[in-house]
């Protein structure tokens, strides 16, 4: 059990940091690819993968009405997650998306509290306090309100949150590969359903558009190993873990997105992003490996 326990640990990892580096590509993607346009195509390709991986398994989970709707629901949050963030990494840097959606972790516990009635420590409400501090701190400008960037980004960062949440509850319910089909499925669809109502697709697939590499390593990169791979795995190895112990491995997501954004994508952390990311860093910790002490030993919800 140790064994499955750290090898859950060291690919949950591997997806945060593959998630950290999106950031970059991302914000790179949809300067010359609509938001929607690019998410829809980078969902249906996952779940291309996904299904052909199911197709390929000896013992299917028959598809019923109950796996269809768990599904949706999670394929709804990620929508709405990524939608969120990839609009909101539009007008802010991919290093304060990083730290932006890495308060999902945070607020793990605090709508577990609110729809799960988890109890919530002093440890979590202060590294909540101190979280939202940081984010103040990186986010605000003087006579300014909060930049239009970064609250869209947080707004996904709510979404990713509850998907945590619904992950582990659901994770131990259905087979991983159909869970994570019908999810990414439904959040294509949904993509592509925004994309049609609020983009020009056919001028967003153009040939030119198709050509640059910018959106042709997004989408291969995203696609592959931020969705395909990564939410199989989180819904395979989640069932070896805790929501909240998931959490603190995905606190290193803005780490890798920090990092990703300097050495990739060019950009220099203002001594203003450097506090308010460590704040946020710091709340996340503390409300993390403070508040759930002998999370190993909780049951997933």
């Amino acid at each position: 059990m140790r064994k499955t326990a750290v090898l859950a640990d060291a690919v949950l990892l591997s997806v945060t940091f593959v998630w950290g580096i999106m950031f970059v590509f991302l914000k790179e993607a949809v300067a010359v690819m609509p938001v929607m346009t690019h998410l829809a195509v980078r969902f249906l390709l996952a779940a291309s993968i996904l299904w052909i991986g199911y197709a390929c398994m000896k013992n299917k989970e028959p598809m019923t009405w109950a796996v269809w709707r768990r599904g949706a629901v999670m394929g709804a949050l990620l929508f709405l997650a990524f939608m969120f963030q990839s609009v909101g990494t539009q007008f802010t840097s991919a290093s304060n998306t990083g730290f932006i959606t890495g308060l999902c972790v945070v607020l793990v516990p605090v709508l577990g509290a609110v729809f799960y009635r988890m109890k919530l420590s002093v440890a979590v409400g202060t590294g909540v306090c101190i979280a939202l501090a940081g984010l103040a701190v990186m986010s605000l400008r003087i006579h300014e309100p909060m930049q239009i960037g970064d609250l869209i980004v947080l707004f996904g960062s709510f979404a990713f949150a509850l998907h945590i949440l619904i992950t582990a509850k659901y994770s131990v319910l259905h087979q991983p590969f159909l869970l994570a089909s019908i999810q990414i499925t439904v959040a294509a669809l949904l993509d592509f359903v925004a994309a049609a109502c609020f983009e020009n697709i056919g001028e967003a697939l153009s040939p030119a558009v198709w050509t640059d590499i910018r959106v042709l390593r997004a989408l291969l990169i995203g696609a592959v190993f931020a969705t395909a791979f990564a939410f199989w795995a989180q819904t395979h190895f989640q069932r070896f873990t805790s929501a909240t112990h998931t959490a603190i491995i995905f606190a290193s997501e803005p780490v890798f997105a920090a990092a990703a954004a300097v050495a990739i994508g060019g950009e220099s952390l203002s001594r203003q992003t450097l506090v308010g990311g460590a704040l946020i860093l710091g709340g996340i910790l503390l409300a993390e490996l403070k508040g759930t002490a002998g999370d190993r030993k909780e049951e997933p919800l």
